[in-house]
């Protein structure tokens, strides 16, 4: 390859990285908009024409979804909304419970100072204030901020990616309960004892302050997917 076609090659390749990554994003937005809900199946014709690319551009989106959790792909039928069973339920938020309860006393045993303190609170307002206007999507995005910067806290890069690699499939989780039925966040109020507890700088109440929120959590959603099912 010559030094005139390698800047030329890497410059198509990052266009079509960056067409693909617009592609799962658009798609993934409609999952989470409750457009495409759990178990449909993508028309891959159509929206590939709606999105302007083509199929092999769409399959390739696709199958970065997949990856990250939100998509099923079936062999010579198509490609899927994750459907989540009760049984992946429980497996999400006992993970959650345990993850991120010991990043909670992790992340006091390292320190976390008055701005950190600040930032908690004004998620669990923007939480409080987004529910109350009907909001859900910008609610439920604070409550993952929340939760992934006490992760960060921590200081433990696996104990983040690990998160951010379960993250998907808890907004999926969460979404689908709340676009579905009446009623709050999850156990919202149980930020303002976990933000309590951190301000206190309390390991031990810190720990089971975010252990029993993910554990309340679980019945709620539990709940919530029940009630789907009946409605559906």
């Amino acid at each position: 390859m010559t030094g005139m076609n390698r800047p030329r090659t890497l410059q198509m390749i990052e266009e079509r990285t960056t067409v693909v990554s617009a592609a799962a994003d658009a798609i993934r937005e409609a999952i989470y908009a409750g457009s495409l809900e759990q178990g449909d199946r993508i028309p891959q014709v159509s929206s590939g024409k709606s999105l302007g690319i083509s199929r092999g551009t769409l399959r390739e989106a696709l199958r970065e979804l997949q990856e990250q959790g939100l998509l099923e792909i079936i062999p010579h039928r198509g490609a899927f909304v994750t459907s989540l069973s009760p049984s992946d339920i429980v497996e999400i938020y006992t993970f959650r419970a345990l993850l991120e309860s010991s990043a909670a006393r992790k992340a006091l045993e390292e320190g976390v100072d008055g701005p950190s303190i600040a930032l908690l609170n004004s998620l669990v307002e923007q939480m409080d204030v987004s529910e109350r206007f009907g909001d859900l999507r910008t609610a439920v995005d604070a409550d993952i901020r929340f939760h992934r910067f006490l992760c960060e806290k921590g200081r433990n890069s696996l104990v983040v990616q690990a998160f951010d690699s379960l993250s998907v499939r808890i907004r999926l989780c969460m979404l689908n309960g709340l676009l579905h039925s009446e009623g709050a966040l999850p156990e919202a109020e149980d930020h303002e004892g976990i933000v309590a507890a951190m301000a206190n700088a309390d390991p031990v109440s810190a720990e089971e302050a975010v252990r029993e929120h993910c554990l309340r959590a679980l019945k709620t959603c539990l709940r919530r997917y029940h009630y789907v099912k009946r409605e559906s």
